[in-house]
């Protein structure tokens, strides 16, 4: 996650900050899941002679002078010529590669439906992604370019794999969220990249909410999130430095040209969501409310940290299963 220590935030939240980790379906619209699947686009990786290991592996490549780390899971019945779908994770501040890879269970998806699950990570200490221009103080950017990562991290992956080309998606818990969300305004990966999904996202207030510093609306990009009322580390009624959760995902929606009144969606417990619908070029934006939540990833059955630092978790939804969904029902055009 991304977090702005000023100092109008309580000395416990940016403890909390600090030391966070990264860390039941319902109906999803039937529409989004019945659309229709593009023709297959093969990376460079298709058709390889050379073997693929199955299950997890552990990489590294380098980008801009510093060695990346990554963790691979690839299904037990992948085939070097059938293009696959790529789905990328991302941990929050002061997480790690395998803490998200446990927590979200997106390796298990992976094996039943067939893809390939990326857990890249960050760097610095605590370990972050570099999401925005203004990123944290005292912890400044440096050189590290995290867009560029994600650039050569996904050229690294289609060249070794067989990658479906249409079907690249990302996601991310926290900063992690903030680093989808950032990707997403980018004009070169909106291109790129299908769609994107945001847990207890840190997105930042003025011009990053709206993407205005980085670049014109080239694409609708479709958009699923999740965020606790009772988020104690990314507040749901946002910060002087962390937009709203509401606000953002509506501002999403409006530069995504969706109708302006959402639908609102079956409710599951204490998880409400609504869907906008009638966007440019698919770009639907879904969001999901927590009632109570915390700072958590719905139905997660990984390790987790106790919930009177990150607050309290939902099983009334999983939204690696609700995410999954959205990311099969939007491919790019």
């Amino acid at each position: 996650m991304i977090v702005h220590m000023l100092s109008g935030i309580s000395g416990v939240i940016m403890i909390r900050r600090w030391i966070v980790l990264s860390i039941g379906v319902f109906a999803l619209m039937g529409a989004f899941v019945g659309a229709a699947m593009p023709v297959e686009s093969q990376s460079g990786g298709c058709g390889l002679t050379a073997p693929v290991a199955t299950g997890v592996s552990e990489h590294t490549l380098e980008s801009g002078g510093i060695e990346r780390f990554y963790i691979v899971y690839v299904p037990m019945n992948y085939d070097r010529s059938s293009p696959v779908p790529l789905v990328l994770t991302m941990h929050g501040l002061g997480g790690r590669a395998s803490q998200q890879q446990d927590y979200s269970g997106w390796d298990t998806v992976a094996e039943r439906e067939g893809f390939i699950s990326v857990h890249p990570q960050g760097t610095g200490l605590p370990r972050r992604w570099h999401a925005y221009q203004h990123d944290m103080p005292l912890m400044p950017l440096g050189k590290v370019d995290d867009v560029q990562f994600f650039h050569d991290l996904i050229d690294t992956l289609k060249a070794a794999y067989c990658i479906d080309s249409a079907r690249v998606y990302v996601n991310g818990l926290s900063n992690g969220g903030g680093m989808s969300y950032r990707l997403a305004c980018d004009s070169a990966f909106s291109e790129q990249i299908a769609a994107v999904g945001i847990v207890a996202g840190a997105v930042g207030t003025g011009e990053d909410v709206s993407c205005r510093l980085l670049s014109p609306v080239l694409r609708p990009v479709p958009l699923i999130a999740f965020h606790g009322t009772d988020d104690p580390i990314v507040p749901y009624e946002g910060t002087p430095d962390l937009a709203a959760a509401q606000t953002w995902v509506e501002g999403w929606a409006q530069r995504n040209g969706c109708d302006e009144t959402p639908e609102a969606l079956p409710a599951a417990g204490d998880v409400s969501g609504t869907a906008y619908t009638g966007c440019s070029g698919s770009g639907d934006v879904v969001f999901y409310t927590i009632q109570d939540g915390g700072h958590t990833w719905p139905g997660a059955t990984g390790r987790q940290l106790p919930g009177f630092l990150v607050g309290a978790k939902t099983d009334d939804v999983n939204a690696t299963e609700l995410i999954w969904s959205f990311f099969a029902a939007h491919p790019l055009d």
